[in-house]
């Protein structure tokens, strides 16, 4: 049983990545005709997953992309690491 929950959890972490790599990729194919850059779109800065979280998603591994009924411990403490903490907390 805790060989299938260990499984289980890479799963859910690689299902994460995946996301994460097509939500950028769908960024970068969006981008402004006029050469205007979005802030959003920046690697790294963590934005985009506030948004997500602020929006009323998580954007913790386990659940990723799933609606949220209320506040998650793991988002937040994921969007920290990720840099993501001063943007939720100036909101």
């Amino acid at each position: 049983m805790n060989e299938l929950k260990l499984l289980l959890w890479e799963l859910l972490g690689e299902l994460s990545e995946l996301r994460e790599r097509v939500s950028l990729l769908e960024q970068r194919l969006n981008v402004p005709a006029s050469g205007e850059t979005d802030t959003r779109a920046t690697v790294g800065d963590g934005q985009n997953l506030v948004d997500l979280y602020l929006e009323g998603y998580h954007v913790c591994p386990m659940a990723y992309g799933r609606v949220r009924e209320e506040e998650c411990l793991f988002c937040v403490v994921f969007l920290a690491k990720s840099g993501g903490q001063n943007e939720l907390s100036g909101r």
